[in-house]
């Protein structure tokens, strides 16, 4: 019997471990900004993937909002060493093309998917992300 308990576990341990050198491949949780905002302790460093709208003021505030809750958000944190990336680069122009000079508002609008890691620090809420991916013109929020 302990034989087939020690197999068991080994046999569990390799599947969980890339043959990269040992390390634990982070699984990645699909869910929506609904649950990270009600969620955020259970979610907190955790790999997540979202589909979202970017909504944005192009000076310094981007957030992640669904339809399902738009009174609430996260900030979207992308690392510099992703603004070349295309998913970025799309996002980017699109939200420049959306803006008007002069005018300060938070209309401006994408949506994507964004996988990265959740963090919640007191009651700030971010997606680090590591990729954005399926960039597209966002419908008007209601």
């Amino acid at each position: 019997m302990r034989t087939v308990i020690l197999l068991f576990f080994i046999a569990a341990s390799a599947a969980t471990f890339r043959a990269d050198g040992g390390t634990a491949k982070p699984a990645v949780v699909e869910t929506n900004v609904c649950d990270l905002v009600k969620r955020s302790n259970h979610f907190d460093n955790a790999n997540v993937r979202v589909r979202a709208i970017v909504m944005c003021d192009l000076i310094e505030h981007t957030m992640l909002v669904d339809n399902e809750c738009p009174a609430r958000g996260i900030s979207l944190w992308i690392p510099h060493e992703l603004d070349d990336s295309e998913g970025v680069q799309t996002q980017q122009s699109g939200l420049r093309a959306q803006w008007t000079p002069g005018r300060l508002t938070t209309d401006t609008q994408m949506r994507g998917v964004f996988t990265g890691v959740f963090l919640h620090e007191r009651k700030q809420r971010f997606l680090k992300v590591s990729q954005v991916g399926h960039v597209e013109v966002a419908p008007p929020m209601h």
